[in-house]
């Protein structure tokens, strides 16, 4: 019996060697084709043929790619931009800007007009004045850079390392030659360092590196972001199946949520395709972050996350303001500290194979829904300001007993709000809409520090609205904005000669973050973000040349804004203004973008300059309507 059971097994592994064989010399007698066509029957069941052809792609370029090496650690992955901007500005100060005295102006706009309008050039008793015979200018031509690098360190598959290092930042072509000037005291903060220059700006022949104190206002060097972070696993190699216990980040970062309008990193994730061009242009196109100091967790219970946060915002004076640098620095008093305690459930692709996951869900024609509530709270007990009569050894040293404490006692609780729908019901078309609403409630104990106390009260709301249509080539949409206002005058408290909260001690005006932009001149440079009022833009993009790898088009948008409380503007009416920009733009996904854009600001009568309008004898003047043209180019990578 046991020589009949030996036969047949030693016939069994004849039989089954040819076909052993056959799959080790990847000639299968179920071919590439045949998987394709099983994989297309499972797909044509859930109606994505445009996904079909994607699947067979993929499994044609996996079988004859070679298996990828084990990573070694630690590695370091680079991303970042180079960024250059050119600018013309023609009357953006709406020319409204007048001059009493070379401390004492005014205007109705946050650009200032050329220095030729100055009061020391443009009055009778200037020095040079008699050479200026009447010039006048009306157009800016500026240009400014930025190189950005964030490289994340990877100590293993769940230790990494993140930094943002910005180089030049936003520093303006022609800055900072290396003409010292004839300055008293022999320290030019106009151009250069002391001693180094040349007799005449004419023979500048070098740039120097921007220091700040010294020649700009900034250095060369701006570490933005350093955190570290640790999914915590216990697998060692991380897949979309493992087991962890969520994610740890600790240090300085920024946080993205919603549309941005409250917090924002100022930049896109790279793997995210679902972002248009244009969504990748106004993150490059960017200048501020939200970076806080802060430990942050979030784990995963599905679909639906969870985080929970702390940070430190303000700590007041450390050890080294006095200089003293014989110990490890330390905040020196706590009452004084701002802390901010963060919460969050939401539901949104924060891994990569999340937005692998949710990219082939949009492609299988069925709709994505994404939503979020994020909580911050806060709170101050007391604030540290100089004692009446001290004064700093110079701007770097504060000596121990000069710091006075004051009661503070605030808090402000911000609830945050947001939705998003992304749907593909075919390949050609996609709807969108995406909305976030905020609410800012709190009140600040003593606002002024002083005795008897100056109680406010906080009540502020924000919403937007961005909606998305897209027909083949061509699509079309409305947004709407909305942030509430403050009957304080805006332009007095922006000169330092009032307060936001006005004379009813309550501060309602909230302004969006400055990242989030919705045109080029009203609010982004006339009025430095949208507050206290209400706006209508639609728009209209097209596509050219519509492939993932590169994109040629363009977006017309029109944006109509009212205020929402009239005596907060200087012509204390409702209407503020009529923006229409263009843009047109060139990228190659991930390596480079190019756009030109055109807008035309036409203001109402909010914007016009009232006689004697914060001073005196300054006389009344309409608002003129202003003009930008702007290039951009950005190196990505």
């Amino acid at each position: 019996m046991r020589i009949i059971w030996s036969a047949i097994f030693v016939l069994g592994l004849f039989a089954t060697f040819p076909a052993v064989a056959q799959e080790e010399s990847g000639e299968s007698d179920t071919n590439v084709e045949e998987v394709a066509d099983d994989e297309d029957e499972i797909l044509q069941d859930e109606d994505s043929p445009s996904l079909i052809d994607q699947v067979k792609a993929e499994a044609r370029q996996n079988l004859s790619r070679p298996a990828p090496p084990l990573r070694k650690y630690p590695a370091v992955d680079w991303h970042g931009y180079f960024r250059f901007r050119a600018d013309l500005f023609t009357d953006a100060d709406l020319t409204t800007y007048a001059a009493k005295s070379q401390t004492e102006f005014v205007g109705t706009s946050l650009m200032l007009p050329p220095l030729i309008d100055n009061h020391t050039n443009s009055s009778g008793g200037a020095t040079f004045s008699d050479q200026l015979d009447g010039k006048s200018e009306k157009t800016i031509g500026t240009a400014n850079m930025r190189l950005r690098v964030s490289p994340v360190v990877r100590l293993a598959d769940n230790l990494r390392i993140h930094t943002t290092v910005d180089f030049l930042d936003n520093v303006v072509l022609g800055s900072t030659p290396e003409y010292l000037g004839n300055v008293s005291g022999g320290l030019n903060h106009y151009s250069g360092f002391p001693g180094a220059g040349v007799s005449l700006d004419t023979f500048t022949a070098t740039q120097l590196p921007p220091a700040s104190g010294i020649n700009s206002l900034s250095d060369s060097v701006a570490v933005k972001e350093a955190y570290g972070e640790w999914v915590i696993s216990f697998d060692e190699t991380l897949r979309p199946d493992s087991f962890t216990l969520g994610r740890l980040r600790l240090g300085r970062f920024a946080y993205d949520w919603g549309l941005g309008i409250v917090s924002s990193r100022g930049d896109y994730r790279r793997d995210d395709m679902s972002l248009t061009t244009m969504d990748r242009f106004r993150a490059l196109d960017a200048e501020w972050g939200n970076y806080l100091d802060r430990a942050m967790w979030d784990i995963d219970f599905g679909p639906v996350s969870v985080m929970a946060g702390f940070g430190w915002l303000a700590n007041g004076p450390t050890s080294r303001v006095m200089h003293n640098s014989t110990t490890q620095a330390y905040d020196i008093e706590q009452e004084d500290d701002v802390y901010q305690a963060e919460m969050a459930i939401y539901s949104r692709p924060e891994s990569h194979f999340d937005l692998l996951a949710r990219r082939k869900a949009l492609f299988s024609g069925r709709p994505v829904i994404d939503w979020g509530l994020y909580v911050t709270w806060r709170q101050q007990s007391m604030a540290t300001r100089l004692a009446a009569g001290a004064v700093p050894a110079d701007d770097y040293t504060v000596d121990y007993a000069a710091w006075e404490l004051v009661q503070r006692d605030a808090w402000v609780l911000t609830p945050d709000l947001w939705l998003r729908l992304d749907w593909r019901p075919d390949p050609k078309t996609r709807i969108y809409a995406a909305l976030e609403g905020v609410a800012v409630i709190g009140n600040i104990g003593n606002a002024t520090g002083t005795l008897p106390a100056t109680s406010i009260d906080v009540m502020q709301w924000g919403a937007a609205l961005e909606t998305n249509v897209t027909l083949g080539l061509v699509s079309f949409g409305l947004d709407l904005g909305a942030a509430s206002g403050d009957s304080a005058e805006t332009w007095e408290a922006y000169m330092g000669l009032g307060t936001p909260w006005g004379a009813d001690n309550k501060l309602n005006s909230f302004s969006f973050n400055r990242n989030y932009t919705v045109d080029m001149l009203l609010y982004r440079e006339v009025l430095g973000g949208v507050s206290n009022s209400v706006y209508f833009r639609p728009h209209f993009d097209f596509d050219v040349i519509p492939t993932e790898e590169d994109a040629f088009g363009g977006m017309i948008s029109g944006l109509y804004a009212m205020a929402l409380e009239p005596d907060a503007y200087p012509g204390n009416s409702r209407n503020l203004g009529l923006e229409l920009d263009a843009h047109i733009f060139y990228e190659q996904t991930s390596r480079f973008l190019a756009t030109a854009g055109f807008g035309a600001l036409f203001p109402f009568a909010a914007l016009d300059r009232p006689a004697d309008f914060i001073y005196s004898g300054i006389t009344a003047k309409e608002a003129d309507w202003a003009w930008t043209m702007q290039a951009n180019l950005f190196l990505v990578f």
